[in-house]
């Protein structure tokens, strides 16, 4: 039941929809609002008299025939009507189409997605679709894609494309991943067109997004038979070894897609067992722009939440807030005059062009230098997406320049801050005036030098200095700076700055430049001077003394740059310039693994045998006890850790009537189960909600549920305070940050959750009680064991076992007498 909302909350949540629908130019009926209202399940009266009584909302929100708008807005009204039509034209143009897809072997469900999927497509759209596959078969059905589709019908054929296959998924991983507000609206209106009964697996994987929208309805479509022939190519194919055709394919064609996505040149996820076409990041950048809607209708001014150091800014009007002091403003002013004067005629832009960067025409001044900063700008973005899959920043453009770099940060769904010390309307923030003016985009501009940032600590997710690093007077403040302003996990990239092996070829470089502009008595004179170049081996280990880690990627070929190097014998006295990409990271969390032939031989058995069968509509038997398990839940199928704390709970205690039974992290609820089955009155807790779900639904299906109590709780934080006589904890083993409840059952950053366990574990054991705890070598083991020292706890190994290279160890964990 959702709780009783103040008008106020309910004015929020009309305004949210109605917006989030205007940025798809979609108006909405009062039904489809309620439909689309998050967290909530509000009635259709309750709705109207908030939407017509509401001061404020009533200015804002518009009604025409019964569909709502924001102001300003009306034309949407005969839009919608128009894209229906289209909608349906362009549907039944390719129904021939959509039924091809539907019949390539191991396809086991289609349903229709993004706009078509709305009813609101144009006529030129594509037909997007959400396809779920046979497990360990979805690369063997994109290389049908690719050369029957995308290679013969579009590319040979030149038949126009419309259908759009933009996100499969195989039966082992539909649970999707993104739980955002874009993410889950998409999910509960997706449309299924064909099933051979895996949809409803899909949609008990993904009860989140149903969750979040509670008065959404879920679809279902007739259960179809797969044709004889599919079925028989199918059997043809598994019998010659289609799995490992699969896992060959993947390991060749998905390395490729992933180096082009590195590259900046697509986008998209590619993994083994899901493909998704388009922007990984859309959620994001949808969830910025409805702010952004949202904020201009409510007339709410931008701020910086927070970042600033407020005592810096000594003028904050006409957009840019002005952070430079006088006496710094007096040293740079010559500089930044010198820099304003090169620039010449034929390089000004008009505002189509600054519009456009980096990407510039052939007939454009200097337009040899864009195709190289638009090369090198892909590269970046690729490794920022790489940096940042999630997170919306926030994210600094240090030295913005004009803002070309912000706006296509902001237009990614960053939420990006501009700084630079030059205002003027060419090459300095004023220039971002354009992008607000022309295409809406609104820009956070902070007038400031490099060496002295104003803003407060670790309040950065990245920084990006664009073609700027080399204008510095100081390289080792500007890197003390970038690193105090980042998190603790924070990265920043330094690219377009020329980098050279020695100070002699950049000091070379310098008094060229000076003969060919003239200039070198002006520049001598300055008293702001830039350092020009960077040294590579002197900034590497600068960096790595202030405290980054760093990584030196080359935008360029090797062949491209051997041959470069020849060339560059015979013109030149001096060695040219290299522009590789500085990649900096705060921290060495995002080290690999070193990964054993042993574990390495696990993996491609666990991937080819094990993974396929844990498919969520299957249902799987573990030592007596039947379970079946959603996505974003650890499987205890596969994992020797859950059953061999099972076989010991079953041979260790043989009757727990009467005893208080305590299971944290509980999964799927297989030892809460084991536990009950032996007469034990049982509380189970786990951080994942999608967790508790799952064990609720599995002591239902094995008759114990009146016997669990189950709990969403982190540890012991919802508990009652009582004690138990049993404890048992199959707790996270590696050191890593986790991104999601579900990774919680994995990771677990410095053993966190393991050291506040030990902790809190004597107040809840009763005076004889126990607690039994499995770990890998995989974890900290002499970490665990000092922090039961720490506790006052005294632990007795009870159980060893070794499985292939790993080695578990069953812990009995006793408060000390006395306690």
């Amino acid at each position: 039941m959702s709780k009783e909302l103040s008008t106020k909350e309910i004015r929020d949540l009309i305004l949210t929809v109605v917006a989030y629908a205007d940025l798809f130019d979609y108006p909405l009926t009062i039904d489809e609002i309620r439909r689309d209202i998050p967290e909530n399940n509000i009635s259709v009266s309750r709705l109207a008299s908030v939407i017509t009584t509401t001061n404020g909302l009533t200015d804002i929100l518009k009604n025409k025939k019964g569909m709502f708008y924001l102001k300003d807005r009306e034309h949407l009204v005969n839009l919608r009507r128009q894209r229906n039509h289209s909608t349906e034209l362009l549907f039944e143009e390719h129904r021939e189409k959509i039924d091809t897809i539907c019949r390539i072997p191991w396809v086991r469900a289609v349903a229709l997605s993004g706009s078509v999927a709305f009813n609101n497509a144009k006529r030129d759209d594509d037909i997007d679709l959400f396809v779920i596959v046979k497990a360990n078969r979805l690369w063997l059905v994109d290389l049908y894609n690719l050369f029957v589709i995308r290679i013969w019908r579009e590319k040979i054929l030149r038949k126009s494309k419309s259908i759009c296959v933009n996100y499969v998924v195989d039966e082992a991983g539909i649970a999707l991943r993104e739980r955002d507000f874009f993410s889950s609206h998409q999910v509960v209106h997706m449309i299924p067109i064909y099933d051979e009964g895996v949809w409803k697996y899909f949609v008990d994987a993904n009860k989140w997004a149903f969750d979040f929208f509670p008065a959404a309805i879920e679809r279902s479509v007739r259960i179809a038979k797969a044709q004889p022939a599919k079925k028989k190519i199918e059997r043809v194919f598994d019998f010659l070894g289609a799995g490992l055709l699969n896992t060959l394919i993947y390991s060749l064609r998905a390395k490729r897609l992933k180096k082009l996505r590195r590259n900046g040149i697509i986008k998209g996820e590619y993994e083994f067992r899901r493909l998704k076409t388009n922007d990984s990041r859309f959620g994001s950048i949808v969830h910025k722009h409805l702010v952004d809607k949202i904020l201009e209708v409510s007339n709410h001014p931008y701020n910086l939440n927070g970042l600033m150091d407020k005592s810096k800014i000594i003028n904050d009007e006409n957009g840019i807030m002005d952070c430079i002091p006088p006496e710094n403003r007096l040293s740079i002013e010559g500089f930044l005059e010198y820099y304003k004067s090169k620039i010449p005629e034929n390089e000004k832009r008009s505002d189509g062009e600054i519009i456009s960067l980096p990407y510039q025409k052939k007939e454009h001044g200097r337009n040899d230098v864009w195709r190289i900063r638009e090369r090198n700008y892909n590269l970046v973005m690729g490794q920022i997406r790489r940096l940042e899959p999630d997170g919306n920043g926030p994210v600094l453009d240090l030295g913005a320049g004009n803002c070309w770099l912000s706006r296509r940060l902001i237009e990614t769904g960053y939420d990006c801050v501009s700084l630079d010390p030059l205002e003027s309307a060419e090459s300095g923030l004023r220039g971002g005036d354009i992008f607000e003016r022309e295409i809406g985009i609104k820009l956070t501009r902070v007038l400031s030098t490099m060496e002295t940032m104003p803003f407060i600590n670790s309040v950065f997710n990245g920084v990006v200095s664009s073609g700027s690093f080399h204008y510095t007077n100081c390289a080792s403040m500007v890197l003390k700076e970038i690193h105090r302003i980042l998190k603790p996990d924070g990265w920043a990239i330094i690219y377009d700055s020329p980098v050279f092996g020695d100070s002699e070829s950049g000091d070379e470089m310098v008094e060229e430049k000076k003969l060919e502009f003239g200039d070198g008595d002006v520049l001598d004179n300055l008293a702001y001077k830039p350092i020009w170049f960077i040294v590579l081996d002197e900034f590497i280990k600068l960096a790595k003394e202030i405290g980054f880690e760093i990584e030196v990627i080359q935008t360029r070929s090797p062949v491209a740059r051997l041959l470069d190097g020849a060339k560059n014998k015979v013109q030149s006295k001096r060695k040219w310039a290299e522009f590789p990409i500085l990649l900096l990271r705060k921290t060495d969390s995002q080290k690999k693994d070193k990964t054993g032939f042993l574990q390495k031989l696990r993996y491609i058995h666990y991937r080819q045998f094990v993974e396929p069968s844990l498919i969520p509509s299957k249902i799987i038997q573990l030592d007596g006890i039947s379970f079946r398990i959603t996505q974003g839940v650890f499987h205890p199928g596969p994992y020797d850790s859950s059953r061999i704390l099972l076989k010991l709970i079953r041979k260790r205690f043989g009757d727990l009537s009467n005893k208080n039974i305590l299971d944290i992290g509980t999964g799927s609820g297989i030892h809460a189960i084991a536990a009950a089955k032996l007469n034990a009155r049982v509380v189970a807790v786990d951080i994942n909600p999608d967790a508790v779900r799952c064990a609720q639904e599995n002591a239902l299906f094995n008759e114990v549920g009146e016997r669990i109590e189950f709990f969403h709780s982190d540890l012991f934080d919802d508990i009652t305070h009582k004690k138990f006589d049993l404890i048992f904890f199959n707790p996270p083993f590696y050191d890593r940050q986790s991104k999601s409840p579900s990774e919680k059952a994995w990771y677990d950053s410095h053993h966190q959750t393991l050291i506040r366990f030990l902790e809190n574990l004597s107040s809840y054991l009763m005076q004889d009680g126990e607690a039994l705890v499995i770990l890998s070598n995989r974890a900290d083991v002499n970490l665990f064991e000092k922090s039961c020292g720490e506790n006052n706890l005294s632990f007795a190994i009870v159980k060893r076992k070794r499985v292939w290279d790993e080695v578990y160890r069953v812990y009995s964990i006793k408060a000390r007498r006395g306690q």
